[in-house]
């Protein structure tokens, strides 16, 4: 997902004309990097993160760098996200 933030992630089908290339709305497209890469990255990290339970692992250390290689394109998407104590359960108030 994404979206045609100066080209980067326009669409290429050759379906569409230049001219319409850049005014497509896709209204979906809106959210769908911000959601998926919560339901994916960031659920697969905390499950590692449980799995393994020792932030000093090796394993760990990878998870870390595939979740921030992953997410930095969602923060620049959308600026600002909740990231730094995404899994950690306490009440708000």
């Amino acid at each position: 997902g994404g979206d045609g933030y100066v080209g980067y992630f326009g669409f290429p089908a050759p379906s569409i004309n230049s001219a319409g290339r850049y005014n497509w709305d896709k209204r979906s497209w809106y959210g769908d990097m911000f959601t998926t890469n919560y339901l994916t990255t960031m659920n697969a990290w905390r499950e590692i993160r449980k799995a393994i339970n020792n932030d000093e692992d090796p394993r760990f250390s990878m998870a870390q760098i595939l979740k921030v290689a992953a997410m930095h394109r969602v923060t620049d998407t959308y600026g600002p996200i909740p990231y730094l104590n995404f899994g950690v359960s306490k009440e708000v108030p």
